[in-house]
């Protein structure tokens, strides 16, 4: 559980550090945000922010995407951006603290978050996707993150496995 409030956090502040293509009102300090050059988080200069505090964020996030910042999105993509910012406006709104979500939920916002990204930045391949699952054998869950691409990679190379199997079946010993 501890590992996966530390990835949301992570998300979080990851959001936060893509306050570069967004606007900041004067309220807001600028140390919310990390600088453009930095291309890592680093989580003793992090600063845990209110679930009302990320929702304005991700607002403002919204309409510079409007604007065009980074990136001008076509109609498809933006219908995507508010769907996301609508989904984890819903999730979050009323919720004094990401504790108080339930695990899967903080799936979701981790995934939203990443989704979000992705679309923002042109870079559906590098998404993170986080499943909560009990392994085979097991009755304890836990949190699985893969980027899409290594998703696609798993699909195909279980696809190939069940073909190769299938086809071994199929094939009398000896007729290679």
């Amino acid at each position: 559980m501890k590992t996966l409030e530390i990835r949301v956090f992570a998300a979080l502040i990851f959001i936060l550090m893509l306050s570069s293509c967004a606007s900041t009102s004067p309220s807001r300090s600028q140390s919310a945000a990390a600088p453009p050059s930095q291309s890592s988080v680093n989580l003793s200069q992090a600063r845990v922010v209110t679930p009302q505090y990320f929702l304005d964020y991700i607002n403002e996030m919204r309409v510079a995407v409007e604007n065009g910042k980074p990136r001008q999105l076509d109609a498809k993509e933006m219908q995507r951006v508010n769907r996301i910012v609508g989904d984890l406006r819903e999730t979050l709104t009323g919720i004094e603290s990401i504790q108080d979500l339930s695990s899967d939920d903080k799936n979701e916002v981790f995934n939203a978050t990443q989704e979000l990204w992705a679309t923002i930045h042109e870079a559906q391949h590098q998404q993170v996707v986080c499943e909560e699952a009990a392994r085979t054998g097991s009755r304890i869950r836990s949190t699985d993150c893969r980027t899409v691409r290594q998703l696609s990679n798993d699909r195909n190379q279980y696809r190939e496995f069940m073909r190769e199997s299938i086809y071994a079946q199929q094939v009398p010993p000896g007729e290679f």
